[in-house]
Protein backbone atom coordinates (compact mmCIF):
# COMPACT_ATOMS: atom_id res chain seq x y z
CA UNK A 1 0.00 0.00 0.00
CA UNK A 2 1.66 3.45 -1.20
CA UNK A 3 0.40 6.43 1.58
CA UNK A 4 2.33 9.02 -0.45
CA UNK A 5 5.51 10.00 -1.96
CA UNK A 6 8.17 11.66 0.03
CA UNK A 7 11.21 13.56 -0.96
CA UNK A 8 13.59 15.56 0.91
CA UNK A 9 16.94 16.58 -0.82
CA UNK A 10 19.55 17.59 1.38
CA UNK A 11 23.00 19.69 1.34
CA UNK A 12 25.13 17.59 3.22
CA UNK A 13 27.43 20.31 4.10
CA UNK A 14 24.92 21.95 6.31
CA UNK A 15 24.93 18.68 8.58
CA UNK A 16 28.90 18.91 8.08
CA UNK A 17 28.65 22.57 9.59
CA UNK A 18 26.85 21.45 12.53
CA UNK A 19 29.58 17.93 13.06
CA UNK A 20 32.36 20.33 12.51
CA UNK A 21 31.36 23.31 15.42
CA UNK A 22 32.13 20.48 17.84
CA UNK A 23 30.55 17.19 19.59
CA UNK A 24 28.51 19.04 21.60
CA UNK A 25 26.48 20.83 19.05
CA UNK A 26 26.96 17.43 17.05
CA UNK A 27 25.63 15.33 20.61
CA UNK A 28 22.50 17.73 20.66
CA UNK A 29 21.54 17.42 16.65
CA UNK A 30 21.83 13.52 17.12
CA UNK A 31 19.53 13.11 20.32
CA UNK A 32 16.69 15.48 18.80
CA UNK A 33 16.66 13.18 15.53
CA UNK A 34 17.83 9.60 16.07
CA UNK A 35 16.10 7.27 18.16
CA UNK A 36 17.93 4.91 20.94
CA UNK A 37 19.46 1.99 18.53
CA UNK A 38 20.22 4.89 16.04
CA UNK A 39 21.81 6.95 18.66
CA UNK A 40 24.04 3.90 19.63
CA UNK A 41 25.50 3.28 16.34
CA UNK A 42 26.06 7.35 15.74
CA UNK A 43 28.32 6.68 19.01
CA UNK A 44 30.43 4.21 17.24
CA UNK A 45 31.28 6.92 14.77
CA UNK A 46 33.06 9.25 17.47
CA UNK A 47 36.04 11.37 16.18
CA UNK A 48 35.22 10.65 12.61
CA UNK A 49 33.58 13.58 11.10
CA UNK A 50 32.85 12.36 7.83
CA UNK A 51 31.08 8.71 8.65
CA UNK A 52 29.23 11.22 11.27
CA UNK A 53 28.05 13.81 8.51
CA UNK A 54 26.82 11.12 6.49
CA UNK A 55 24.89 8.93 9.02
CA UNK A 56 23.34 11.98 10.21
CA UNK A 57 22.32 13.64 7.03
CA UNK A 58 21.14 10.29 5.71
CA UNK A 59 18.71 9.34 8.77
CA UNK A 60 17.63 13.31 8.59
CA UNK A 61 16.75 12.16 4.84
CA UNK A 62 15.10 9.38 5.45
CA UNK A 63 13.25 10.50 8.39
CA UNK A 64 11.93 13.73 6.67
CA UNK A 65 10.82 11.89 2.96
CA UNK A 66 8.74 9.43 5.36
CA UNK A 67 7.20 11.74 7.27
CA UNK A 68 6.33 14.03 3.99
CA UNK A 69 4.81 10.83 2.38
CA UNK A 70 2.91 9.85 5.59
CA UNK A 71 2.04 13.28 6.40
CA UNK A 72 -1.95 13.98 4.89
CA UNK A 73 -2.51 10.17 6.50
CA UNK A 74 -0.74 10.50 9.58
CA UNK A 75 -1.28 13.47 12.44
CA UNK A 76 1.49 13.63 15.29
CA UNK A 77 4.76 12.80 16.14
CA UNK A 78 7.50 11.57 13.59
CA UNK A 79 8.22 9.29 16.33
CA UNK A 80 4.66 7.49 16.15
CA UNK A 81 4.95 7.60 12.49
CA UNK A 82 8.28 5.44 12.46
CA UNK A 83 6.67 3.18 14.97
CA UNK A 84 3.60 2.65 12.96
CA UNK A 85 6.27 2.30 9.95
CA UNK A 86 8.29 -0.15 11.60
CA UNK A 87 4.96 -2.04 12.92
CA UNK A 88 3.83 -2.16 9.20
CA UNK A 89 7.26 -3.08 7.91
CA UNK A 90 7.27 -6.65 10.50
CA UNK A 91 3.16 -7.30 10.48
CA UNK A 92 2.33 -5.91 7.31
CA UNK A 93 -0.89 -3.61 9.55
CA UNK A 94 -0.70 -0.11 9.66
Amino acid sequence: MILGVGVDILNISRIGAVVKRGHLYTDRFARRILCASELEQFKQLANKQTEQTQYLATRWGVKEALYKAAYPHQHGSLSLLLKRIYQFHTTGDF
